[in-house]
């Protein structure tokens, strides 16, 4: 009977942390201000987490910062600053090629994706203006913008039509070759979830999409039978990062390299929150770990 009794209570323990382990939980860590600039939005890393940059939508710029411990951003410093009120008043989103060579920011006053080359990679000291894309044809207060791995793909969202638009690009990461494909296939406000979408983020392979909004403050968690095919999206679940008051108006979302960590940019308390994941782009309690 003894036996018996320990090798039930060894299985339940078994048991339980099988299932707890299987289940996500998603931390706040800690938050950087940011007081180069009042109105913080898009986030962008390089890609071993040392350098951190985010558009300021009050002075019209985008702040670059070096940390000294990658993706931790209470060691950031900021370094420099680039203007671009010449190519929009309103800057928003941002986002970068592989290597750092080319910058992409998204102009909500004249509805147009800028697109500029670094000749250092991720130095915005080095950045000049290219051209642009025009997209009011599709959403006329665009937002954020993100790209496939090898920029043969663009994606932009928008407070418009609460909406993922797809375009193609001919040229990767050469937004005078892109060419509008999809705007329906996925509504970000079905059912009623979200009709102020405000940043978007892929993992790796593009089978797991993350939308934050600004309406009930949370992070929207899709996966994508498809990789980088929004038409392919199943909505999971949502985490809301307003229960703990970290942030007030969500903007800029980005995540390390192994989706460890995710970052989050606050529009109106002006910093940047950290959080830790227990499991890899598992963000929401539906989660379960691979």
């Amino acid at each position: 009977k003894k036996i018996f009794s320990i090798f039930l209570i060894f299985n339940l323990i078994t048991v339980s942390t099988a299932q707890a382990a299987s289940t996500t939980a998603t931390t706040f860590v800690h938050s950087k201000f940011v007081t180069e600039d009042e109105k913080p939005t898009g986030l962008a890393f390089n890609n071993d987490g040392t350098k951190m940059f985010v558009v300021g939508t009050n002075d019209q710029d985008i702040n670059e910062y070096t940390l000294t411990t990658g993706f931790d951003v209470s060691t950031a410093t900021f370094v420099d600053k680039l203007d671009v009120d010449l190519q929009d008043t309103v800057p928003l989103g941002l986002a970068f090629n592989n290597d750092g060579t080319k910058m992409f920011v998204v102009g909500k006053t004249d509805q147009d994706i800028n697109e500029y080359t670094l000749t250092t990679g991720f130095d915005v000291s080095t950045a000049t203006f290219v051209h642009k894309l025009d997209v009011d044809g599709q959403d006329t207060i665009p937002r954020f913008v993100e790209f496939n791995n090898d920029g043969t793909k663009m994606f932009l969202v928008g407070g418009t039509d609460a909406e993922v638009d797809e375009y193609t690009l001919t040229t990767g990461f050469d937004v005078s070759t892109a060419t509008f494909v999809d705007g329906g296939s996925l509504d970000l406000d079905a059912g009623g979830r979200e009709d102020d979408p405000r940043d978007i983020a892929f993992n790796n392979d593009g089978t797991k999409l993350f939308v934050v909004g600004n309406e009930n403050d949370n992070i929207y968690e899709y996966t994508l039978t498809t990789g980088f095919d929004v038409s392919t999206a199943t909505f999971v679940d949502s985490y809301s990062v307003d229960d703990d008051s970290e942030t007030s108006i969500p903007a800029g979302l980005a995540f390390n390299n192994d989706g460890t960590k995710m970052f989050l940019a606050g529009l109106i308390t002006n910093d940047v929150h950290e959080y830790n994941l227990s499991c890899a782009f598992k963000v929401t309690s539906s989660s379960k770990c691979d």
